[in-house]
């Protein structure tokens, strides 16, 4: 994980239009948000059977829940995200008791 300096960071915004902005600019908004925190994601990189590097936003609600269109948002945090998949299954590697 890596990081990234943005004058983003601290900034708040209304969660529709800044959904819809960053969604226009190839984000998607991860599936593991709930009511006070999402992230956005950004593919920088994809492999089929390797490494992935996204960029992601993090945001936290300020007032409103995510996903409620007038919600307020902070933008917590960027960082680029390093995602490893596995190569498929060890048929014949020991299992632990």
């Amino acid at each position: 994980m890596r990081r990234v300096e943005s004058p983003l960071i601290g900034r708040t915004y209304r969660f529709g239009p800044f959904r819809d902005t960053v969604e226009s600019l190839g984000f998607a908004m991860n599936e593991t948000f709930d009511y006070h925190t999402a992230a956005f994601d950004y593919v920088l990189h994809k492999s089929k059977t390797d490494v992935d590097f996204y960029l992601r936003l993090d945001v936290d609600a300020v007032r409103g829940y995510i996903e409620q269109p007038q919600a307020e948002i902070i933008v917590r945090d960027i960082r680029i995200l390093r995602a490893v998949y596995h190569r498929g299954f060890d048929y014949d590697g020991d299992i632990p008791r």
